[in-house]
This record gives C-alpha cells, sequence and structure tokens, in this order.
C-alpha cells in the first residue's frame, strides 16, 4: 500500500479533493493523517472504485485464523464499555462532590449575610445631606 496525497487520490479517482476528504470522513477510504494533511491509503493491485477502508468492520471479512470480524471486535467493544462505566462513574462521583462544595457555599453565604449590619432605613438617608452641599453651612 502506497501513500498518497488527497489531491492525488482525486486525480487517480476522478473525483474532487472534497470528495475523497468526504469518503476519508465517512471511513469509506482509508486514510492516515501525517501532521496537518492526510494521506490517502492507495493499493495499487485494486481498481480504483474499489479503494476503500480495509479496516472498517464487515461482517464477510475475516481474520488470519478464520474468525469473523464482529466475533473479533466483540472483547474490544465489552472492554470499551468497561471503560466507559468507569468514567461515568467517576463523573457522577465528581457531580456529587461539586453539589456538596455548592451546599456548603451556600451555608457560608447565609451565615455572612447575616452577620452584615442592616441597611440605614430611608429616614436616615434623608437626614443626611447630599454630597455637594457638605462645604454649605
Amino acid at each position: 500500500m502506497e501513500k498518497i496525497t488527497v489531491d492525488e487520490a482525486a486525480r487517480r479517482l476522478q473525483i474532487t479533493p472534497e470528495a475523497v476528504r468526504k469518503r476519508i470522513q465517512r471511513l469509506t477510504l482509508s486514510a492516515e493523517k501525517e501532521g496537518r494533511a492526510w494521506r490517502v491509503l492507495w493499493q495499487p493491485d485494486a481498481p480504483p472504485d474499489i479503494q476503500q477502508d480495509t479496516n472498517r468492520p464487515q461482517d464477510a471479512r475475516q481474520n488470519a485464523i478464520g474468525q469473523p470480524a464482529a466475533e473479533m471486535e466483540i472483547p474490544l467493544l465489552k472492554a470499551r464499555i468497561v471503560a466507559l462505566e468507569d468514567t461515568i462513574r467517576r463523573l457522577e462521583a465528581d457531580i456529587e462532590e461539586w453539589r456538596q462544595r455548592d451546599l456548603r457555599k451556600d451555608v457560608l453565604l447565609q451565615q455572612l449575610t447575616q452577620r452584615l449590619p442592616a441597611l440605614p432605613t430611608p429616614e436616615e438617608t434623608q437626614q443626611r445631606r447630599p454630597w455637594w452641599q457638605v462645604w454649605k453651612r
């Protein structure tokens, strides 16, 4: 398999480079990212219309010992499920910790507001002179 640029793959497949990028995105064309550019994995012996991702799971394909590809992926998928369940448990614990922290903050805020002196009543504010009349006596 040779690695070719997206433009070269478009020329060989007689489609636009954007169509090649879409095929890469849909995983119908196998490619690898090298730096910032994509390189299409080209099979020189395959016809251009069959250039597709050979790593993509297909029920008809088999591995070297004759197992269907879907059966090979079951242990991998189970391991992924276990990892995702662990992540969910960790995130749920984080959420509970944040809730407890928020409750503590609410209690502290309530205690601080109770300690603040009361605001002056409107009668007290009327007895004071405006700031610009301080110099007038």
